[in-house]
Order: C-alpha cells, then sequence, then structure tokens
C-alpha cells in the first residue's frame, strides 16, 4: 500500500529547508563527508532541522497507524501503543545524481521494505511501485510525503494491508534527492499477525518469526531478487 500524505502539519517552508540541509551535506567535498563527525557550524544546523523532521514524520505516521486501526476494527491507538514499544526509527537520505543512461542504471533494484512503514520525500520522480507486473510513476506531489506498507505491517495486519514492490530509476536530466524514515522494531520482536486479527474464519496468514532471523531472509533474498515475505506466508 502506498498513499501520499498531504496533511502531515510540516509548512512547506520547513520542508524546504530540510531538503537544503541534506542538499548542503552531499555537495560538500568528499574530505567534509570524512570529517562529518567532526561538526562544523552549517552541517549542525542542518542536523537540527534534520531531527526536528524526524519527530514530524512519527507523528505522521502515527496519525496514518490510527486510521490503520481503525480499518482493522482496532482500538485506535492499539498499533500506536504495540509499536511504541519497541520501535526504531532509521533516517536514510539518497543522491541520485543525473545518470545519461537511466535505461542502463537502477537506482535501487526492485524490492519491498523489510519496515513497519517507510516515509520518503523527495524532490524529482524516480520511484516507481510494480502492480500486476507493470511499473507505474510514482507523482512528485508538492510538499507531500509517499508513504509505503512493510513486509512487517503485512505480518501484523494477517496481510490486510500489502507491502507492495517498488524502484527506484535514474533521470537524464535531473538529480533527485529523498529524504527516507524507515520504521521498524527491535531484532529480538517475535514477529506475527496481531491476535485480534486472527479467528477461525481468518486463520494466520503468516508464520511466527524472529524480526532478526525475518532480516537475515530479508538481505540475503534482496541478493537473489526474490522476496522474504513469501517465504512466511501460510498456505491455506
Amino acid at each position: 500500500m502506498f498513499l501520499q500524505a498531504v496533511g502531515h502539519g510540516m509548512e512547506p517552508s520547513f520542508l524546504a529547508e530540510a531538503m537544503k540541509a541534506t542538499r548542503e551535506f552531499f555537495n560538500l567535498p568528499l574530505e567534509e563527508k570524512q570529517k562529518y563527525s567532526n561538526i562544523v557550524d552549517g552541517v549542525k544546523l542542518g542536523i537540527d532541522i534534520l531531527s526536528e523532521y524526524t519527530i514530524k514524520c512519527k507523528a505522521a505516521a502515527n496519525l496514518v497507524f490510527q486510521n490503520m486501526a481503525k480499518i482493522l476494527n482496532l482500538q485506535e491507538e492499539h498499533l500506536v501503543n504495540m509499536i511504541g514499544e519497541n520501535s526504531i526509527t532509521q533516517a536514510i537520505f539518497n543522491y541520485y545524481p543525473q545518470c545519461p543512461r537511466p535505461d542502463h542504471v537502477l537506482g535501487l533494484k526492485a524490492h519491498t521494505d523489510g519496515s513497519i512503514i517507510t516515509v520518503n520525500f523527495a524532490d524529482a520522480e524516480g520511484l516507481q511501485l510494480q502492480k500486476n507486473g507493470v511499473w507505474y510513476n510514482v507523482p512528485v506531489v508538492p510538499n507531500a510525503l509517499v508513504m509505503n506498507i512493510g513486509d512487517i505491517m503485512e505480518i501484523l495486519s494477517n496481510g490486510f494491508f500489502k507491502s507492495l514492490v517498488h524502484r527506484v530509476v535514474t533521470n537524464a536530466e535531473k538529480e533527485r534527492l529523498s529524504l527516507v524514515l524507515v520504521y521498524t522494531l527491535e531484532l529480538e520482536t517475535e514477529l506475527e499477525p496481531v491476535s485480534e486479527l486472527v479467528d477461525d474464519k481468518r486463520p494466520a496468514r503468516y508464520m511466527k518469526i524472529k524480526l532478526h532471523d525475518y532480516m537475515e531472509k530479508y538481505h540475503d533474498t534482496y541478493a537473489t531478487g526474490t522476496l522474504a515475505i513469501d517465504g512466511v506466508k501460510i498456505s491455506i
């Protein structure tokens, strides 16, 4: 499941500052980026902005979790509370340079995300999702966050919400920056469908597995071009 979030409470000027801070880091000379731990004033300002960005994105993600819980006929705070107990946030900021042969180079190959949810803010097109073997461009809506459900949420929801295959393609005309926040759980978490979503009419569709073991499968399958989520499905 992919969605474009526009009511996230972040002003366009703030999002522009977050993107500017990211671009300024990537524009630093290589030797400066290698000395990143010595934080100069300009980079420190960027860190402050991006730290605030992560906090505001978490609030937006929680709002999505609340609405997802309602769709699943769970208490509104059920997913927020369950996830909040042992959640981890990973920030990944990507720079895709202009590429003269985009038909020969992928920015990121086809995969699903091994996350609960992934929040992506980008300044140019390049993200594509796959449906029935066809690739579709995800449009860039000004100031919108692209949120996509990951494997963890597919398992927790007992397959109600699907983790979709997607990729990033390169662009012949412009560079692309993306600010990606990946929400996941502690590696020792036992991953299985939420008990309230399992009954005689809808039995568990995914086996119980420790997240650490699942992520090992995830990295192995990513390397081979297969999907880890397929390996934990229960045939019904």
